[in-house]
């Protein structure tokens, strides 16, 4: 029951709260609960939803733009392109489009003409109300037609040589009101050119930009950045400005930090080159952070400090079950957790470092 990534770690959330119908709430699905009273359950859950209401009620300055995704991978191409054919795939629910690109904002691409999978699905006949449940992109989520034009950040790599791409991020252009994202993205595109790929000074400015979406990419370039890595001073820079967000009086600000620390702590697992950023620092923040008064910080931070000293600490063959709101974890057989559907009514989160693959017979 686990997305593996790679073949080094694989992670998986489950953020799942279950109807309280007795006295006593049990579950079998967890090595951490192991029952409570149903007062206690709930108390713990009313405290995160006042928690998450801190946090998300009046966000939306700090909404980022699905571009921003692809922003946050150097290699990925940034382009406006037009919808030039819609087709059906024999054997697949989904559509094929063909996009032209009309002017690229990053990177030089190798074909002017690519092909994508479109997840978009026509409402049923019947006036029924159905689910998608892949939630894809914009570009998924809005129906293809010939003419449309979309502002998208893709890949070709995926599919080797052929015309096809996956997108990771889109904006519909035919919708009115973007005036603001296009700034936003020509800014950070800005930012981007004055590092010319190698030098990530600009990025550590920006740690400081007025826009928070902003911070948070730049934050997330130098946390994958081997030069940042490298350089004592820009992991200091990167921390430091962590630590002022933790210690902000605005909750939301204080979660911004806590989720650059998450950009290091998660890529502690799949890092090769060595590091520069201090260890011992990392760990003083979350810790510092645990002790949030927005108990879903602090659950966020606890989660992530377990999820951090397991990666880099466990050996293959085991699995890690965090429950944050009960400030507990478990360890598991990777063979005793194949058949587990883990549950519990505040949600975990699993972690698993599959087996090493066997050499010979």
């Amino acid at each position: 029951m686990h997305r593996q990534l790679g073949t080094l770690a694989a992670v998986s959330s489950v953020l799942a709260s279950s109807l309280l119908l007795a006295q006593q709430v049990t579950t079998s699905q967890s090595k951490v609960f192991h029952g409570m009273p149903a007062e206690e359950v709930k108390a713990i859950q009313d405290s995160r939803r006042a928690a998450d209401d801190e946090l998300y009620k009046n966000d939306s300055e700090y909404v980022a733009p699905e571009i921003s995704i692809p922003l946050a991978e150097p290699t990925f191409l940034i382009a406006i392109a037009r919808i030039t054919s819609v087709e059906s795939q024999p054997g697949s629910p989904y559509l094929l489009v063909g996009l032209e690109l009309e002017q690229m904002l990053r990177g030089t691409p190798e074909k002017t003409h690519i092909y994508v999978e479109s997840h978009w699905t026509p409402p049923p006949e019947d006036g029924k109300f159905s689910i998608n449940t892949h939630r894809g992109t914009t570009f998924d989520r809005t129906e293809p037609k010939v003419g449309n034009r979309y502002l998208i950040g893709y890949d070709t790599h995926v599919y080797g040589q052929s015309n096809r791409a996956w997108i990771s991020g889109a904006i519909d252009l035919s919708v009115p009101g973007q005036g603001k994202t296009f700034v936003e993205l020509q800014h950070f595109l800005d930012i981007e050119g004055t590092a010319a790929g190698t030098s990530f000074e600009p990025f550590v400015a920006a740690l400081k930009d007025p826009i928070p979406w902003i911070r948070d990419v730049a934050a997330r370039r130098l946390t994958t950045s081997d030069a940042c890595h490298a350089t004592p001073a820009c992991g200091e820079a990167l921390l430091s400005r962590a630590q002022k967000l933790l210690q902000s009086k605005t909750a939301r600000e204080r979660l911004e930090g806590l989720q650059w620390l998450e950009h290091l702590s998660m890529g502690a697992g799949l890092r090769k080159a060595e590091t520069s950023m201090s260890n011992a620092t990392l760990q003083q923040l979350l810790e510092l952070a645990i002790s949030d008064p927005n108990v879903s910080i602090g659950d966020k931070a606890y989660n992530d400090l377990v999820n951090w000293n397991f990666l880099r600490t466990a050996q293959p063959g085991h699995c890690l079950e965090i429950v944050p709101a009960m400030r507990k974890s478990a360890i598991w057989s990777y063979e005793e957790s194949k058949d587990v559907k883990f549950g519990t009514p505040f949600g975990l989160s699993t972690t698993c470092l599959p087996p090493a693959p066997k050499i010979g017979n």
